[in-house]
């Protein structure tokens, strides 16, 4: 998967930083991407690629990971959604997956009931997430924010 972060919330350089999976991302040197900031852990989160999305997983991180302003322990970031860790804010630049793309990021798949299985890592599936996503669309602060940013 081509995928990058473009820093939009912070003076930190570079402002573009290409992902290579999987990327664990702390300002510890067991990190594939240091962040050396004070508000970000040694190992903050985890990026994967999940049926051609990114997923962020907080590992356990002191002042949290958030996704498009919601603390979160293991969300998918969509195409254009924002990843903040500490004080620095990231815009996802990527193509998904139009063949997994939930009905409410613009695919055609129909809502399904969210899962709360486990694979046999004992993740939890998180491949439909329409539900969640609608939710955010409707969010006013949400909106408000992305506006501003832009």
């Amino acid at each position: 998967m081509d995928a990058k972060l473009v820093v939009v919330g912070s003076q930190i350089t570079p402002k573009e930083i290409k992902l290579r999976l999987p990327v664990i991302i702390g300002r510890g040197r067991q990190a594939s991407l240091v962040l050396p900031h004070p508000l970000v852990s040694r190992r903050h989160c985890e990026i994967v690629e999940h049926n051609g999305f990114l997923l962020v997983r907080d590992l356990g991180s002191m002042n949290g990971t958030f996704v498009d302003q919601h603390r979160i322990q293991q969300e998918i970031l969509p195409p254009g959604g924002l990843l903040t860790l500490g004080t620095i804010t990231f815009r996802a630049v990527y193509e998904a997956n139009d063949a997994y793309r939930p009905a409410a990021l613009g695919g055609s798949a129909p809502p399904r009931e969210r899962s709360t299985s486990e694979d046999s890592d004992g993740v939890p599936d998180t491949e439909d997430l329409s539900e969640l996503a609608a939710e955010r669309e409707e969010d006013g602060e949400v909106k408000a924010f992305l506006r501003d940013v832009n």
